[in-house]
């Protein structure tokens, strides 16, 4: 995830493929991913207003993650090409 490597307006077309959800984006487990996604289930369910809150704050690291993804896409892109 991290391109800071790659100089900016470097290529005439950058794209992605499907990119997985992130299933720990608060680093909160301990490995076990499928009890991970259980937890989120629950957490997202849950009427706990501390729960909601991992929630929302787990929802917003991924919605960041994907941002910064976005954005670097942008930045290597030549300006007026392909961005897919």
């Amino acid at each position: 995830t991290n391109l800071s490597f790659v100089p900016s307006a470097s290529f005439d077309l950058a794209y992605t493929g499907y990119i997985d959800p992130i299933v720990d984006p608060l680093e909160l487990s301990d490995g076990d991913l499928d009890e991970q996604g259980e937890l989120n289930i629950a957490l997202c369910n849950s009427r706990d207003r501390k729960d909601q809150k991992l929630s929302e704050l787990a929802q917003k690291a991924e919605e960041d993650w994907y941002a910064s993804w976005v954005t670097e896409l942008v930045r290597i892109a030549k300006p007026g090409k392909v961005i897919a």
